[in-house]
């Protein structure tokens, strides 16, 4: 029978999944194209679009906090594991995450100075959440096994009622649930 509640365990995987797809988002985004812009005087220039990376990077870490914060609650030692090496990840991360804006409180959670980070060099910002090697990347992989050892640990909370049927923690529907 599993460690934590299947509440527990669905917000644990609603959370990587979120996660999942932020960071899926950078790491193949168009976010890092860079655009041409006009400025007042009518001068155009090239660059990056920082409002919409900036968009991109706070959902990442939203997510990424979420994660943290839902991990906080399981008990399952294989989930709080692999949250524990995400965190360290990260953590190693610090010093090139500092240098554009985001901080790692002492809760583990990630956070943004929205004007340093639109002021950062954005070839950091690209280097860090664009592209198979990035840190977005790792840390989508890393949210990924955590979604796995939660599907894991769901599998292990089926059970039997006291009336001898069995019991899911996710309902297909009466008539369905006949069938398992």
């Amino acid at each position: 029978v599993s460690k934590d509640s299947a509440s527990t365990l669905s917000t644990m995987k609603s959370a990587t999944e979120d996660l999942e797809d932020s960071a899926s988002k950078l790491v193949r985004g168009t976010m890092f194209t860079k655009v041409s812009k006009t400025d007042e005087s009518g001068k155009t220039t090239s660059g990056y679009d920082t409002d919409k990376i900036y968009d991109a990077v706070k959902a990442f870490a939203d997510d990424y906090n979420k994660v943290i914060k839902a991990a906080d609650g399981v008990n399952t030692s294989s989930i709080k594991k692999s949250a524990i090496n995400m965190i360290n990840y990260t953590e190693k991360n610090a010093s090139a995450l500092s240098a554009i804006g985001i901080t790692i409180g002492s809760d583990y959670r990630l956070s943004i100075d929205e004007e340093k980070f639109k002021s950062a060099d954005m070839n950091k910002v690209k280097s860090l959440f664009h592209g198979s090697g990035s840190y977005a990347n790792n840390i989508k992989s890393q949210a990924s096994m955590i979604g796995y050892k939660t599907g894991n640990e769901t599998s292990r909370s089926n059970t039997y009622t006291k009336a001898g049927s069995y019991s899911s923690t996710y309902s297909a529907g009466s008539m369905l649930d006949s069938f398992f």
